[in-house]
């Protein structure tokens, strides 16, 4: 972890920040602390304090929790412009879970302190902020449910779309889930052992879904989508 000095170009990268003037970005930085973490870095952990809120500017965040058995479950991956950690994101079982760096990773970190402050001295931004996580919530929600009434292949479908979204690859018509995402990290996120997962992946090489050699898996957008109609 390092934190960034003279960080107001930083700060403008990120959505709620952009139209903010000079002035009102040197006031901000005065509350926020933009802090960077390399990949596979962890940004938070349970025994954590839970007082924190982080503003992803740059990279990509997985959160996830261990099963009785070890096994991890991602909860969540949050991509730029997210915000997440236990002052808004709340705790789970009475701890944080853990939250690490997918490739390199600048946040904006705010304490309980520091937040009460940016409610205060930039009350329509902070407004802003939570119209912005209001929306994430229903998009999530309508993910869930989504997924809780499809069978496994048609999960794993999901999986790689929503995965596309979240790599910033909304339009591409192919792109590649590697290195970010193993079978079994996209196991963790539906609820699938990686067994299963890698069975399914098979099915889909054969429909023209994915392709890609070896561990290197490439979603072909068009088949994927067809893939879900066809499958309804």
């Amino acid at each position: 972890m390092h934190r960034f000095q003279g960080s107001r170009l930083k700060l403008h990268e990120f959505p709620l920040w952009a139209d903010l003037q000079a002035k009102e970005i040197d006031e901000l930085l005065e509350i926020v602390t933009v802090v960077g973490f390399k990949s596979g870095e962890i940004l938070f952990k349970p025994g954590d304090s839970p007082d924190y809120l982080y503003l992803l500017q740059h990279g990509r965040v997985k959160t996830y929790v261990y099963s009785p058995q070890g096994q991890e479950k991602i909860m969540h991956i949050f991509c730029p412009g997210d915000a997440f950690g236990g002052l808004l994101l709340g705790v789970v079982d009475g701890e944080l879970p853990w939250a690490q760096a997918i490739g390199d990773v600048i946040t904006c970190v705010m304490d309980e302190i520091a937040f009460r402050a940016f409610m205060q001295r930039c009350p329509g931004t902070c407004l802003g902020l939570f119209r912005y996580m209001a929306a994430h919530h229903v998009e999530d929600m309508r993910r869930i449910e989504q997924m809780i009434h499809t069978k496994a292949h048609q999960r794993v479908v999901l999986a790689l779309l929503d995965l596309g979204h979240r790599l910033g690859n909304d339009y591409a018509e192919q792109y590649s889930i590697s290195p970010y995402f193993t079978q079994e990290d996209i196991g963790n996120m539906i609820g699938l052992v990686r067994s299963t997962v890698s069975e399914i992946i098979s099915d889909l090489r054969r429909a023209g879904v994915v392709s890609g050699q070896g561990r290197k898996l490439i979603v072909n957008r068009r088949a994927a989508e067809q893939y879900l109609r066809d499958s309804e």
